[in-house]
């Protein structure tokens, strides 16, 4: 079994023409040697029912992969305290890293709940350790 990177409790930000224009679901996401499986979560705070695929992308598919922070550090604590307020009235997660999956037709973006750095870690150790040539990427 090879090395795999799931992210779970992500926010889809859009994108995607499988997924759609705006998604206030959570998704998943599940690299492994094959590629990229997304996956959407019901949305709510107490929903139990299990994430369902939506997209598979094998890696040669796969055009960009690169993980950003967006946002340096916390906001001061009355806008932060407003933002967090507008985020759980509109379901948003509002993740201060994300990533950007892209094949040659479209990019989407996803707020991920893994530091940009570890993320860079573990995408380059994954890639390293697929068997075949190596996939077309472009990363950051």
């Amino acid at each position: 079994m090879g090395v795999g990177i799931d992210l779970l409790g992500c926010e889809y930000l859009g994108g995607c023409p499988t997924i759609g224009t705006r998604v206030l679901n959570k998704v998943e996401l599940h690299f492994d040697d094959d590629g990229l499986t997304v996956a959407i979560a019901p949305q709510g705070l107490f929903t139990l029912a299990a994430s369902r695929p939506v997209l598979t992308l094998s890696w040669p598919e796969i055009t960009v992969l690169s993980a950003t922070t967006s946002r340096p550090g916390p906001p001061p604590l009355i806008s932060g305290l407003v933002r967090s307020v507008l985020n759980v009235c509109t379901m948003r997660l509002d993740l201060p890293d994300q990533l950007t999956i892209g094949t040659r037709a479209w990019t989407m973006t996803v707020g991920v709940r893994v530091a940009a750095a570890e993320l860079k870690s573990a995408r380059q150790e994954l890639l390293a350790s697929r068997d075949g040539p190596a996939p077309a990427i472009r990363a950051n």
